[in-house]
């Protein structure tokens, strides 16, 4: 099977959207040390790991897990849509200062995991194999085609 980099490189660079996210939130202060905000961010943030594994396993074998894939795009534009009132709250639109004062490294982090979020999203709407159609292995988001009993058993070798 031949995989393409694509869904790997966007996996690596969802690692590098957790490294940003957990920056933003410590330069936020909410990473202060005290047992209920690390809790509290260690809740938040855990779900944020499973586009890691989505890019992987859309990387390692995508016509099987192809199913998911309207699944993680949806999850994916709330995500980035989620990013819309923390945007507000930092304001910084025509000189006006935002409710929420961030240093100009907190805002790059911001920036940061809003561009990784539009481009999971782009490589999720747009990123189509065709050896995976040609292969006769159905069409992407269909998953494998379907097998007959026939099929079952001359596979494992029972005649």
């Amino acid at each position: 099977m031949q995989r393409g980099p694509l869904f790997l490189a966007a996996a690596f660079f969802e690692v590098l959207r957790f490294l940003a996210l957990m920056f933003f939130v410590e330069s936020v202060g909410l990473g202060d040390g005290s047992a209920v905000a690390t809790a509290v961010l260690r809740y938040c943030a855990v779900p944020q790991l499973i586009f890691i594994a989505l890019f992987f396993f859309l990387w390692f074998d995508e016509v099987r897990y192809a199913l998911y894939r309207p699944l993680a795009l949806l999850v994916k534009g709330v995500s980035l849509l989620a990013l819309v009132p923390l945007f507000l709250l930092m304001g910084g639109l025509h000189g006006v200062a935002g409710l929420l004062p961030l240093s100009g490294l907190a805002f790059l982090a911001a920036l940061a995991v809003g561009a990784i979020d539009a481009l999971g999203l782009l490589v999720l709407a747009l990123y189509r194999r065709r050896k995976s159609v040609e292969a006769g292995l159905g069409a992407p988001g269909q998953g494998p085609a379907p097998q007959s009993a026939a099929d079952i058993e001359t596979v494992e070798g029972i005649p």
